[in-house]
């Protein structure tokens, strides 16, 4: 390729290509620390419950994770090092992925290649991916590596419905639709993106006027949703690990809602319910310290998105995953802060066009 062909290409993708790097390097890092055997540290104590499922093909605890399984049994197909390591693998590369994804997301919505919006674009992924937390699920087997990279992807689909023409988008609009409804039997608490996802179906009937195109990416949800049949279809060869035994209707049911953990949501009692506030308060400051939460709150009260809605579709993902981690009454429930810790990283990275 010629110089001037290959400068050209590489000023028309500046920001994939930064969005790679990003992604290449915190998985080398990840890489250099990973876990190499089971341990129940960063919230790990299901590694266990979840590796074995993998291995004989099984049905961990609810609400089953059957796309975690699915791909953790893929990832044991790599024909190198010990189970424990392949099933490590399987939260680093999806944890890289989101931080090189979410890069590029940034690049997107702030629209131009001006140097302010790719600093913010690669601030922002390498924030959120040396972030304490996501860092921590990163490297461990748990189901949190992989729902960062989920969590992702709807963000994206959820951005490119809300174009003003969302024409050219429409393909990968299509193939995210798909790739969420899987992603949706990786952790439940995926719903929580539901109000957005309504509110953004809704601008986009009415602004484009194509209930065909919706009805065409709810049926592909719901195709990605079937990934829910590994359960039924695996509880009938009676799998070593066996939760539920979702053969039947009500294992099923039982399974997949969470039967035996819904008294732990919001069952926090008042004098905890207060510690867990402060708890997760100084949580938030140990991912990014102080000068991260002035830059957070510049990002936050100063951008202003040319993008429809998306200021407080990132107000309500920052504030409903808080609260469900503080409502969860579970010594673990700081992992679902991950989502928290994308926007924080998101309004971080903003700060950089606002001051500029």
């Amino acid at each position: 390729m010629p110089t001037n062909r290959l400068l050209n290409f590489i000023n028309r993708h500046t920001v994939f290509i930064l969005s790679g790097l990003v992604s290449l390097s915190l998985g080398t890092l990840y890489l250099s620390i990973a876990a190499t055997r089971l341990t129940s540290a960063n919230f790990g104590g299901d590694a266990g419950d979840f590796l074995a499922a993998i291995l004989t093909r099984g049905i961990p605890h609810p609400t089953g994770y059957p796309t975690y399984i699915l791909l953790g049994i893929l990832f044991q197909s790599i024909p190198f090092n010990t189970p424990v390591f392949r099933g490590v693998l399987e939260s680093l590369i999806p944890a890289a992925l989101a931080a090189g994804l979410l890069t590029g997301w940034v690049g997107f919505v702030t629209g131009s290649k001006s140097v302010p919006n790719l600093c913010a674009a690669v601030l922002t992924g390498i924030a959120w991916g040396v972030a304490p937390l996501l860092f921590s699920q990163a490297v461990i087997v748990e189901v949190h590596g992989l729902q960062s990279l989920i969590v992702v992807l709807i963000l994206w689909w959820i951005t490119l419905n809300l174009q003003a023409d969302p024409g050219p988008y429409k393909k990968w609009i299509l193939g995210l639709s798909i790739l969420i409804g899987f992603g949706c039997g990786n952790h439940l608490t995926i719903a929580l993106f539901a109000p957005a996802a309504f509110i953004t179906l809704i601008y986009s009937v009415h602004h484009n006027g194509s209930w065909k195109f919706v009805l065409a990416q709810l049926s592909l949800l719901i195709a990605g949703l079937l990934v829910y049949l590994y359960l039924p279809l695996q509880a009938q060869t009676y799998p070593p690990i066996n939760w539920g035994n979702p053969q039947t209707w009500s294992g099923f049911l039982w399974e997949v809602t969470g039967n035996p953990y819904r008294g732990l949501l919001f069952g926090v009692q008042n004098p905890v319910f207060w510690e867990r506030i402060g708890s997760v308060s100084n949580l938030l400051l140990d991912q990014f310290g102080a000068l991260g939460l002035v830059a957070d709150a510049i990002g936050a009260i100063q951008y202003s998105f040319p993008i429809k809605w998306m200021r407080w579709i990132l107000v309500w993902i920052f504030v409903v995953y808080t609260a469900f981690a503080i409502g969860y009454n579970t010594l673990d429930s700081a992992g679902y802060l991950i989502p928290t810790i994308m926007v924080f990283a998101i309004w971080i990275g903003l700060s950089l066009p606002s001051l500029w």
